[in-house]
């Protein structure tokens, strides 16, 4: 959170914010492994951001004078890697189930706010909120996997953008501008992949899932005996979901 404030026969000024979260997170069975149990279950799970954390960028200003301006600028950005993966070559033999899962969540607001007055006054307030990010879940060309129970391959992606502005300039001769540009574009993959038979006794379940939202809200106002202002506010949902079986796969489920 950032905070600027000037005055004087000529004030001007300029406050920036900037937030970032990103974190690269592997849970994994690497390459040619063999892993084996008589009674209990498989899991392999990655988490990120599961408590509801966000990059929180916040900047506000204010100028006064013969003539002012002011410029206001706040970005937040949060994207994460989060993978969780069983990796060519591996062997599964499990006495219950195999699930491998990964939950990441992405959040991003920014907010700006700028109070300018004058003779002269202009001011320029953006707000830029940009969430990313890859999440997947797979089985990378194993050699086999054998479950007693139920196989799940879960990969969910969660993006929340935000983007707020507020421009108010008061003068004889006044110029407000805000701008806000919200982008989400979460990306969730889950895959099979085998070069050998993939079996469980239950159920085999893969599931893709992107959720969300992008919102964005610019406010500019003008007062004066001349007032020009322009208020721009853009909001973008780009998710990419993806559900494979690799070619070649040979899969084989007890239940229907």
């Amino acid at each position: 959170v950032t905070s600027g404030r000037s005055g004087g026969l000529v004030g001007t000024g300029t406050v920036s914010a900037v937030a970032l979260m990103a974190a690269d997170i592997d849970t994994l069975i690497n390459t040619n492994s063999t892993v084996t149990t008589t009674s209990g279950d498989i899991t392999l799970l990655t988490l990120h951001n599961q408590g509801g954390q966000r990059a929180n960028a916040n900047s506000t200003a204010a100028a006064g004078g013969l003539a002012a301006g002011v410029g206001v600028r706040s970005d937040a950005a949060a994207y994460a890697d989060a993978q969780t993966y069983v990796n060519s070559g591996a062997i599964l033999n499990s006495g219950r189930n195999v699930g491998v899962a990964t939950y990441s969540d992405n959040t991003g607001f920014s907010s700006s706010s700028g109070d300018v007055s004058g003779f002269v006054a202009a001011g320029s307030v953006q707000s830029f909120s940009t969430v990313g990010g890859n999440t997947e879940a797979e089985l990378r060309g194993i050699n086999s996997l054998s479950a007693n129970g139920n196989l799940n391959v879960v990969s969910r992606a969660t993006n929340d953008a935000n983007a707020y502005t507020d421009a108010s300039n008061g003068g004889a001769i006044s110029v407000a501008g805000a701008y806000s540009n919200a982008y989400a574009a979460p990306r969730s993959e889950a895959s099979l992949g085998s070069s050998g038979t993939i079996q469980a006794d239950g159920s085999i379940t893969t599931v893709a899932t992107a959720l969300g939202y992008s919102i964005s809200h610019a406010d500019g106002t003008g007062v004066g005996f001349a007032s020009v202002g322009s208020s721009n506010a853009y909001s973008y949902w780009r998710p990419d979901v993806d559900v494979s079986v690799a070619g070649n796969t040979r899969l084989e489920a007890g239940d229907d």
